[in-house]
C-alpha cells in the first residue's frame, strides 16, 4: 500500500508570536545600547582635551560595534557584552576625573553667581577661582584633578579696624602731689616728710601706637583672613615682576623702620618733656629706647631685608610669595594709618597745698621783687639808649644839621626786587633752619638715628609752641627760640610769596591763553618739566643779561658786540625751580657742552620767545613790574629809610663819603668784588672818574638804610648809579646820625606787609590762637628776657587798618600768656591806639605785674 507523503505542519501563529517577541527583544537591546552610548556622549566635560579623549573612546566603541552589527541584539548575552564595553568607558579614571572636575567647576560657578547676587563676592575672589580653572585647563595631564573652590570674600580690613576700635586705648595717668628732683624722686624736707607741691599735674597719655597695632593685627589674623589676603595679593600683584617684589619688600622694611624710628622720637620727647615720669617709668622708657636704637643701628633690619630680596630668585610658589609681600605691606600700612597718640595735661587742686597758699602768695611777691632787681640793669641800659638818641638829635638840631629822612619802601629802580629773588631768600632761610637743626641734632640727639632726629625736633617744636613750660632743658630752650625765629621768618616770606603769586594770576591767564597751543619741555614719562609760559618768561628775561658796548641791555639774538652776565643770571635764579634754565643759557653762551635736556630747554625757549616776543612782551613787563612793586611795598626787608646827603655844604658828610669810598675801593681791589647784587653795581674806575672829573658837582648822594642796620650809599650821575654797600658797623661809624633807628622799624615793616595789619605771621588777630605764630617772645622784652616768664609770654603789635605810613599811624600791643598750657590774651593799651613811641613805652614798662594783669582779665 502506498502511503501518503508527510507534510510538515508549521505552527505559523506560534512562530509569528516568537518572531514578534524576538523583534521586541532586538529593539530593546538596540535601544539599551543606544541609551548607554548617548549617556556617555552627553557627559558634561569642561576641558577640551577631556572631550577629545571621550570622543576617542566613543569612536573606539563604534568600531567594535561594527563587528557585532549583524549580531542578534535580542540576545541577552550580546547586549550585556556591548554594555560592558560602555561601562569600561564610564569606569575609565580619566573620564571619571573629567566628569568630577567638571562638576566641581560647575558647583563653584554656581556659588560665585549666588555670592555675587548677595554681595559676598569680589573681583579678586572671582579672579582667584577663574585662575584656578585656567591653570587646570593649561595642565595637559588628563589625570590632574581640579581641586579649586569659589571662596566668598572676607573683609579683612573691616575686621582689623573693628578689632582696633574694640581694644582699649593705651592710657597712663600719672598724679603726684609731692615735689620731685631731677631724677623724679620725691623730695624729702628737713622734717623728714615729703614736700607738698602747689598743684597736682595729672598727665594722661592716650593712644594706639603703630607697633602695638601691628602686633595685634598679626596675632588676630585667622586662617580665613590669611587665605583672603593671599587671594587679594594674587589679584593686586598680578603681572608683578621680581623687581616689583624687591621694591615692595624695600618699602615694607622702610615702613617698619619708620615705625621704629618714630617710636624712638616719641620716647625721646617724652623723656625730655614729661615732668612727672617716675624713676621706674623713666627707666622703662630708656630701656625701650635703647633696644629699638640697637635694632636700628646694628643693621639687622637691613640684613633681613636683603635676605628676603635674595629669596625672590629661588622662590617656587609664587602665590605664597605674593601673600607674604602683600600681607606685610597691608598690615603695616593699616597699623600706621590707625595709630595715634595724645597727651592731656590737667592741673588739679592739691588739697594738701591749700593751707600753704598764703605762704606761696607771699613768696611770689618776693620773687617778683627779685626779678625786678635782676632786670634793673636791663632797664637802665634801655633808658640810656633813649637818652643818647635824644642827645644826638638835640645836637643835630642845634647845629642845623638834622638830616631829612623819610620812611619808604626800597625803590624798584635800585636793586630791583624780583619774585626769583624772594624765592631765593625763602630758600636761604630754609637752608639756614636746616643747618640749625643739624647742629642741634649732632650735639643733643646723638642717641637717635635717621629720621627720628628730625621727628624729635618737629615734635619738640610743636610741644614748645603749645606749652613752653614743658621744656626743661636750657639747651633745648635756646635752640627752640632760635628756630622759632626762622620758622616765623619763613612763614612770613612764604605768605608774602604766595600772596604775590596769587595776585599775578591775571597775567598768567594771558600767557596761558596766548601759548595754549605751544608745548613746553616734558620728562620722558610725559610729565611737564617746564611749561611754555615758564620757558618764555625766563628766556625773555635772559635778554636783560646781554649788555651792548654802550652798557645797555640788548637782545639775546642781536648781532654786534655784547657781553653776557652769566653769573648774574645764575645768581638771580639760584635756589628756584628755574635755576636749571638759567644754568643752561649760561653754559650755552660760554660755549660749554649742554646735556640733551639743556639743549632742549634753550632751543625751545628761544623758539617760543622769538615767536611770541612782540605779543607778550608788554604783559611780561607789566607782570614783572607788578611783582617788583608788591615786593617793594610789602617786604619788611624793603622797608627802608632814605635820606639825601648834602656833601657840598656839609664838610663832615663830604669827608665821610670820601673815607667810605676809599675803604670800598681797597676792599674791591683786595677781594675782587663788593657785596652788591650785581657785579657791575660798583666799579672803582667809574666812581673815581665821577668824583675827579668835570661832572663832580653834578653828583647826587643818597643813603638807603636797610631794616637790618646795613645801608647803601648811592652815587648818582644822571640816570646812572654806583652802589656802595656798607655793613651795619661801617654805617654807624660813618653816618651815625642816619644810623640811629627806632626800635619798632622791624615791627612796622611786618605790619605793612600783613593784610591783617599785624606782626603775627599768619595774620591771626584778636584770638589767643595767635600765640603760636606771634612774632615776639618774652625773650625780646627787656624786663622779662632773663626771667622764668620769658618762654611763657608772646607779643604781637597790631596796626590801625587806616594807617597810611605817616607819623600819626596808630598801634596796639597784644600780649599772650601761657597759663598752665593754655594761652590767654589781652590788649595792653585799651584806651586807644598809640604811636610807635607809645608802643615802645608800653614794651619798656612790661613787667611781671603786666603778666599778672593779663591773667586776671581772662
Amino acid at each position: 500500500m502506498q502511503s501518503s507523503p508527510y507534510v510538515q505542519q508549521l505552527p505559523l501563529e506560534a512562530m509569528a508570536q516568537v518572531g514578534m517577541y524576538k523583534q521586541q527583544k532586538y529593539e530593546e537591546g538596540v535601544q539599551k545600547i543606544q541609551s548607554q552610548i548617548d549617556n556617555i556622549a552627553g557627559l558634561d566635560v569642561y576641558k577640551p582635551e577631556h572631550k577629545q579623549y571621550l570622543q576617542s573612546k566613543l569612536n573606539e566603541l563604534g568600531s567594535r560595534l561594527k563587528t557585532v552589527a549583524a549580531g542578534d541584539f535580542s540576545n541577552f548575552q550580546l547586549v550585556n557584552s556591548v554594555g560592558g564595553m560602555t561601562k569600561q568607558i564610564i569606569k575609565d579614571p580619566t573620564i571619571q576625573n573629567a566628569v568630577s572636575s567638571t562638576q566641581r567647576i560647575r558647583k563653584g560657578q554656581s556659588e560665585m553667581e549666588s555670592a555675587r547676587k548677595s554681595g559676598k563676592s569680589s573681583p579678586e575672589n572671582e579672579a582667584w577661582f577663574n585662575d584656578d580653572i585656567n591653570g587646570w585647563l593649561k595642565d595637559k595631564n588628563l589625570n590632574t584633578q581640579f581641586s579649586g573652590d569659589f571662596i566668598e570674600y572676607t573683609d579683612v580690613r573691616k575686621k582689623l579696624i573693628d578689632l582696633s576700635e574694640k581694644i582699649k586705648e593705651t592710657e597712663n595717668l600719672t598724679e603726684n602731689p609731692f615735689k620731685r628732683d631731677a631724677n623724679q624722686q620725691v623730695i624729702i624736707g628737713k622734717d623728714g616728710k615729703p614736700i607738698i607741691d602747689d598743684a597736682i599735674l595729672a598727665v594722661t597719655t592716650k593712644g594706639k601706637s603703630a607697633d602695638k597695632l601691628l602686633k595685634m593685627f598679626n596675632d588676630g589674623l585667622d586662617e580665613n583672613d590669611k587665605r583672603q589676603l593671599m587671594i587679594t595679593a594674587n589679584y593686586e600683584l598680578r603681572g608683578a615682576t621680581k623687581d616689583t617684589f624687591k621694591k615692595e619688600i624695600m618699602n615694607n622694611y622702610e615702613s617698619n623702620k619708620k615705625i621704629l624710628t618714630d617710636e624712638t622720637a616719641n620716647i625721646s620727647v617724652e623723656l625730655k618733656t614729661n615732668k612727672k615720669l617716675s624713676a621706674a617709668d623713666k627707666a622703662k622708657l630708656e630701656a625701650r629706647l635703647n633696644d629699638v636704637n640697637n635694632v636700628l643701628k646694628n643693621g639687622d633690619l637691613d640684613k633681613k631685608m636683603n635676605t628676603d630680596i635674595a629669596e625672590i630668585d629661588s622662590v617656587r610658589d609664587i602665590k605664597d610669595f605674593k601673600y607674604k609681600v602683600y600681607k606685610d605691606s597691608f598690615v603695616n600700612g593699616l597699623a600706621k594709618d590707625l595709630s595715634y597718640q595724645s597727651y592731656k595735661y590737667e592741673y588739679k587742686n592739691n588739697p594738701y597745698a591749700q593751707m600753704d597758699m598764703q605762704r606761696k602768695d607771699l613768696q611770689f611777691k618776693y620773687d617778683n621783687a627779685a626779678r625786678e632787681q635782676r632786670n634793673f640793669e636791663t632797664t637802665k641800659s634801655f633808658e640810656m639808649m633813649k637818652w643818647q638818641y635824644g642827645v644826638s638829635q638835640d645836637a643835630l638840631k642845634a647845629a642845623g644839621g638834622q638830616p631829612i629822612v623819610t620812611d619808604k619802601s626800597l625803590p624798584t629802580s635800585v636793586n630791583t626786587p624780583t619774585l626769583a629773588g624772594l624765592q631765593g631768600d625763602l630758600q636761604s632761610k630754609q637752608d639756614a633752619r636746616k643747618q640749625l637743626d643739624a647742629e642741634y641734632s649732632n650735639s643733643s640727639l646723638s642717641g637717635l638715628v635717621g629720621s627720628a632726629k628730625q621727628k624729635h625736633i618737629n615734635d619738640l617744636v610743636d610741644q614748645y609752641n603749645r606749652d613752653p613750660t614743658s621744656i626743661r632743658d636750657n639747651e633745648d630752650l635756646k635752640f627752640l627760640e632760635r628756630r622759632r625765629q626762622f620758622d616765623l621768618q619763613i612763614a612770613q616770606k612764604n605768605n608774602l610769596l604766595t600772596g604775590i603769586i596769587e595776585r599775578s594770576n591775571k597775567f598768567d591767564a594771558q600767557f596761558a591763553a596766548t601759548l595754549a597751543s605751544e608745548q613746553g619741555v616734558n620728562f620722558s614719562n610725559g610729565k611737564s618739566l617746564y611749561s611754555a609760559p615758564e620757558l618764555f618768561e625766563v628766556s625773555k628775561d635772559v635778554e636783560k643779561f646781554y649788555k651792548t658796548a654802550g652798557g645797555q641791555g640788548g637782545s639775546a639774538y642781536a648781532s654786534g658786540a655784547s657781553t653776557f652776565d652769566a653769573q648774574g643770571l645764575i645768581n638771580k635764579y639760584k635756589n628756584t625751580k628755574f635755576a636749571p634754565i638759567a644754568q643752561a643759557y649760561a653754559k650755552s653762551y660760554l660755549g660749554q657742552p649742554l646735556t640733551t635736556t639743556e639743549s632742549t630747554i634753550v632751543n625751545r625757549g628761544k623758539q617760543i620767545t622769538q615767536k611770541y616776543s612782540s605779543a607778550l612782551s608788554q604783559t611780561l613787563d607789566a607782570k614783572s613790574k607788578f611783582q617788583s612793586d608788591e615786593i617793594a611795598r610789602l617786604s619788611p626787608e624793603r622797608q627802608i629809610k632814605v635820606g639825601a646827603l648834602d656833601v657840598e655844604n656839609n664838610k663832615l658828610d663830604e669827608s665821610r663819603v670820601k673815607q667810605i669810598i676809599d675803604l670800598k675801593i681797597n676792599q674791591y681791589n683786595e677781594l675782587g668784588a663788593l657785596d652788591t647784587k650785581n657785579r657791575g653795581d660798583f666799579n672803582p674806575n667809574t666812581i673815581t672818574d665821577w668824583r675827579t672829573g668835570k661832572g663832580k658837582s653834578g653828583l647826587g648822594y643818597t643813603i638807603e638804610k636797610n631794616y637790618d642796620g646795613t645801608a647803601n650809599l648811592i652815587v648818582q650821575k644822571g640816570s646812572e648809579t654806583q652802589v656802595i654797600p656798607m655793613t651795619a658797623t661801617e654805617f654807624h661809624s660813618a653816618f651815625p646820625n642816619y644810623a640811629m633807628s627806632h626800635g619798632l622799624d622791624e615791627a612796622v615793616g611786618l605790619i605793612r606787609s600783613s593784610d591783617s595789619h599785624t606782626t603775627n605771621v599768619l595774620g591771626t588777630r584778636g584770638s589767643a590762637a595767635g600765640a603760636v605764630n606771634a612774632y615776639y617772645s618774652g625773650y625780646k622784652i627787656p624786663a622779662l628776657k632773663n626771667t622764668a616768664l620769658a618762654p611763657l609770654v608772646r607779643l604781637d603789635i597790631e596796626g590801625d587798618s587806616s594807617n597810611n605810613g605817616g607819623d600819626s599811624d596808630g598801634y596796639q600791643v597784644r600780649m599772650y600768656v601761657n597759663d598752665k598750657g593754655v594761652w590767654k590774651t589781652a590788649i595792653l593799651n585799651q584806651q586807644g591806639f598809640v604811636t610807635e613811641d607809645g608802643v615802645q613805652a608800653i614794651i619798656q614798662n612790661i613787667g611781671t605785674n603786666t603778666v599778672s594783669d593779663v591773667l586776671k582779665q581772662n
